[in-house]
């Protein structure tokens, strides 16, 4: 059995020493403590990975303000360089892209317009974003953020069918 992801040791994370504050149950309510209500009843259960989204690989290095056509790296400046490392249990482990325009491509627009097979869901029908990735869009202004036409957020306002 592979263990819960807040008591895995191999996940890394820059901030915070043990790594939990990057596992998806941090963001979720506790229910192993069986606080969620009466046990579920379906009768079928889907498992697929959850980092094939809502949650991308970039959520805590500003993917909001990449450029979609840049075929540059993502700046470093102001993150924890763990967060960019590629090595196991770190969050772009066996990402296979090295610049904004083709981590786009891939691991959004890609997976996004992917047809689901038949009784299964999107696998990208919504984009999950954290505190600690959104910092530089936090302190964007709505002018500011609806000026720079070329980031993976205003793509994302776009898709969402705002008409800006």
């Amino acid at each position: 059995d592979l263990p819960k992801c807040v008591a895995d040791g191999t996940v890394i994370n820059g901030k915070h020493q043990d790594g939990r504050y990057m596992c998806p149950e941090h963001e979720q309510k506790p229910w192993w403590t069986g606080l969620t209500g009466p046990p579920k009843n379906d009768t079928t259960i889907m498992v697929s990975d959850p980092r094939d989204g809502p949650q991308l690989p970039f959520a805590c290095i500003n993917m909001e303000t990449w450029s979609v056509t840049s075929s540059e790296g993502p700046s470093h400046e102001g993150l924890y360089e763990s967060l960019f490392e590629r090595t196991p249990g770190a969050p772009l482990h066996g990402i296979d892209c090295y610049n904004m325009k083709q981590c786009w491509w891939r691991y959004f627009w890609g997976p996004y317009n992917e047809k689901p097979l038949p009784g299964q869901a999107h696998r990208l029908s919504f984009i999950k974003l954290f505190n600690l990735g959104g910092k530089r869009l936090k302190s964007m202004s709505r002018a500011q953020i609806l000026a720079a036409k070329d980031t993976w957020f205003y793509h994302w306002l776009k898709i969402a069918g705002l008409p800006y």
